[in-house]
């Protein structure tokens, strides 16, 4: 028979450490600490037979038994009852800070993915500007913001792509996070999936927005719903400074729903 390695000794003792947290080894264990609790509480109660241990036969009956023992099942219990929160308490603080490291893992992989993204959905953009000879072409993506008290959130329009012909400037900033309730026209239109015409038709239903078209020389616009696997992305819009010369509405629309489709798959998850 060879000798033990100690790699083989820690086997065994991990054996047996795992071994006395269950079954035999751990019923073992309490009515170990039963028996201590018992003692140490007829020792508290008798004090005298620490200098005098033969008192502890005479005094010993059949009610001082009984009193004990009811005493040591209560600490166990309590003892254990606490033992047992503690290790709940501790499994779900394990479980709660696998799942944010998890969702921290998940959120940077998607920043990942979409800073990679980026120059192809910039790419479809200028594509756009080119094909159509416009002047800016735009993704706003839509994003939750602050909820009312009722619990409904708000809906939010950001423009987070722009690209722009040398006859405008950029107007990215003027669209930053923009509350829905504030653009009526987008919202009427929205349904339909996408409009085109001038800034003067936008006029009648929404001053506002406008006014702010107007102010980065858009007069003619078209735009068209961002739609993802299971929600809307955003808005894909089209601008022409000239509210005459332009293509076609035909053209305008197969543009359009060419450069959305291929954005659907970039912007989405």
């Amino acid at each position: 028979m060879g000798k033990m390695n100690f790699k083989e000794g820690e086997e065994i003792k991990d054996k047996v450490i795992n071994a006395s947290e269950r079954g035999f080894g751990y019923f073992m264990k309490n009515i170990l600490l039963i028996l201590l609790i018992f003692l140490g509480c007829y020792i508290f109660t008798n004090p005298d037979i620490i200098m005098n241990p033969s008192k502890f036969v005479e005094n010993f009956d059949r009610s001082s038994v009984y009193a004990m023992c009811i005493l040591a099942f209560i600490v166990i219990g309590v003892f254990q009852l606490g033992r047992s929160i503690l290790y709940d308490n501790k499994m779900v603080q394990s479980e709660l800070g696998k799942e944010k490291v998890k969702a921290t893992k998940e959120h940077n992989a998607e920043i990942v993915k979409r800073i990679r993204r980026n120059p192809d959905i910039s790419l479809i953009l200028k594509d756009l500007l080119i094909n159509l000879n416009a002047s800016r072409s735009t993704v706003c993506e839509m994003h939750n913001g602050t909820n009312t008290l009722a619990g409904v959130p708000f809906v939010h329009l950001s423009m987070n792509y722009e690209e722009i012909s040398n006859e405008v400037e950029y107007s990215y900033e003027d669209y930053n996070a923009i509350n829905m309730s504030r653009l009526p026209f987008i919202s009427k239109h929205f349904d339909d999936g996408s409009w085109i015409g001038s800034v003067t038709e936008i006029e009648k239903d929404d001053k506002f927005l406008a006014i702010k078209l107007r102010s980065n020389k858009d007069n003619y616009l078209a735009f068209a719903v961002i739609y993802g696997k299971t929600n809307i992305l955003g808005i894909l819009t089209i601008a022409f400074t000239d509210e005459k010369n332009h293509p076609s509405k035909t053209e305008i629309s197969r543009e359009l729903m060419k450069a959305s489709q291929k954005l659907s798959i970039l912007l989405d998850k």
